[in-house]
This record gives C-alpha cells, structure tokens and sequence, in this order.
C-alpha cells in the first residue's frame, strides 16, 4: 500500500520498475478502499504484502490500526521490520525517512511474526497495536545502534 501523493508516485514507479504491484491509499486518503483491495489482493494472489505502519502524517513511531485490521482479515502474520546505514541521508519530515546513500553498508532487522487472530475484538486489535509498535522501535533502536558503535 502506498500513499496516493505526489511522493507516493515516486514509490510506486519504483516498485513497478522491481515488478511489485502496488495499491494507493492511506489513512487520510482513500485509506478504506485501499485496505478492501489489499485484503482481496492478498487472499487471492496468496503472496505477501508491504505497508509502512506510520501512516501518511505520523505520528512518528505510531502505527495505524489499518496493518492490525489486515492481519486479522486475512490470517497473514505482520513481519516487524527495521533497518539503518552506515552513510545516511536524514530527510526533514515529520517521519525523519532516512535513504541509505550507494553502496553504503545496510543492516535490515526482522523482529518475531505477528498473529492477530480473526476473532480479535477492538480491544485486542489495540493491545497488538501496541505490541506492533513498541516491537518496531526496538528494532529501528537495534538497527541504529549497529552503525553509531560501527
């Protein structure tokens, strides 16, 4: 799922150049249908699918429920993921987005699956929230640390 702006479009020019399909919508735009079409399209392809938890807007390090609610859909587990560079470009946005430099050397951490069960009820959706969330900064504080004791 990638966001429907002007920057998203740089993204998904990028994932189509890779061969990866991508979905447009987020939690300020077209943030239902585009979660409706990202359940079909994983129950039907059966493959995996991305989404950058945070949402368009931030908070920064504070997840959607959107990724929880996908999981639960379609049974797939939610893959906490982190990474970090040695040589870094620090954007000045509110996600503070870093972009590894060429050829620099990279670290990407994957943290334990994720199950959220299809029963969940709204209660259960937050407390994986939150589970999602403090799992995603200790592998972003993880990652980071690789390179600042490098």
């Amino acid at each position: 799922m990638v966001s429907d702006s002007e920057d998203g479009e740089f993204v998904v020019r990028i994932l189509k150049r890779q061969g990866h399909e991508a979905i447009r919508g987020s939690t300020t735009k077209g943030g239902i249908k585009a979660l409706s079409s990202l359940i079909k399209n994983l129950k039907e392809k059966q493959r995996p699918g991305l989404i950058i938890p945070d949402g368009p807007q931030g908070p920064r390090f504070k997840a959607k429920l959107g990724i929880i609610i996908l999981a639960r859909k379609t049974g797939y587990p939610i893959l906490p993921f982190s990474y970090s560079a040695k040589k870094i470009k620090v954007f000045a946005s509110w996600d503070r987005f870093i972009l590894p430099y060429p050829f620099t050397k990279c670290i990407g951490i994957y943290g334990k699956p994720l199950f959220v069960p299809g029963n969940a009820d709204k209660n259960e959706l937050n407390r994986y929230l939150i589970l999602l969330e403090k799992e995603l900064c200790r592998l972003t504080a993880e990652a980071d640390s690789y390179y600042l004791n490098s």
